[in-house]
C-alpha cells in the first residue's frame, strides 16, 4: 500500500508538471528518483537480504521523486487545489476511463513479465534475475527517451485538442 501511494503520488505530480509545461523538473525528478531508488536498494542489500530491500528502495525512489516534483512544480499550492465538488464531477465524467484502458494495460504487463516467470520456472531465479537486469539496462535509455517524447506530445496535444485548433494539432503530429 505504501508503494502504491508513492507511485500514484508521483504519477499525479508528474501529470501536473507536464500540464504546466515544467518539463525540466519532470526529467530532473526522474533522474532523482532513479538515483535514490538505486542507492536505497544497494544500501538495503547490505542490511536486508532478499526482496524486501528492493521493495523498500523502490518505495524510497518513488517517494523522493514525488516529493521533489510536488515541491518544484508547486503542485500542492492551496490556490491550485480543486474543490471536492469538481473532483466528484470529474470522477463521474471519466468513470469509464479505467474500463477502456484495463485490457490493454493487462496485456502489456503480461507481455513484460511472462518471460521472467517462464525463465524462473524453467531455469531458476538466478537466470531470471540476470534476465531482468539485462532487460532493465537495455530498455532504460529507450524508456527515458520514448516516455519523455510521449509525455511532451500528450501535454502539447491536449492544449491543442479543441475543435478550433485541429490544424495545429495535425501540424504537431507531423512535426513529432
Amino acid at each position: 500500500p505504501i508503494g502504491l501511494l508513492a507511485v500514484g503520488s508521483y504519477m499525479c505530480f508528474e501529470s501536473w508538471g507536464l500540464r504546466v509545461r515544467n518539463y525540466k523538473e519532470v526529467s530532473r525528478s526522474r533522474v532523482w528518483q532513479g538515483v535514490i531508488a538505486s542507492v536505497s536498494q544497494l544500501a538495503c542489500a547490505l542490511f536486508l537480504p532478499g526482496p524486501s530491500g528492493l521493495l523498500i528502495g523502490h518505495i524510497a525512489g518513488q517517494s523522493a521523486g514525488a516529493t521533489r516534483l510536488a515541491r518544484r512544480t508547486r503542485a500542492l499550492s492551496l490556490r491550485c487545489l480543486p474543490s471536492f465538488a469538481s473532483i466528484r464531477q470529474a470522477a463521474r465524467e471519466y468513470s469509464t476511463f479505467p474500463v477502456v484502458g484495463t485490457a490493454s494495460t493487462l496485456l502489456n504487463i503480461a507481455a513484460l513479465h511472462v518471460p521472467s516467470i517462464c525463465l524462473a520456472y524453467f531455469y531458476g531465479p538466478q537466470v531470471a534475475g540476470w534476465y531482468a537486469i539485462g532487460l532493465r539496462c537495455i530498455s532504460s535509455p529507450m524508456n527515458v527517451i520514448g516516455r519523455s517524447v510521449g509525455q511532451v506530445y500528450t501535454a502539447e496535444a491536449a492544449k491543442l485538442a479543441e475543435p478550433t485548433s485541429s490544424v495545429q494539432l495535425l501540424q504537431l503530429f507531423r512535426r513529432t
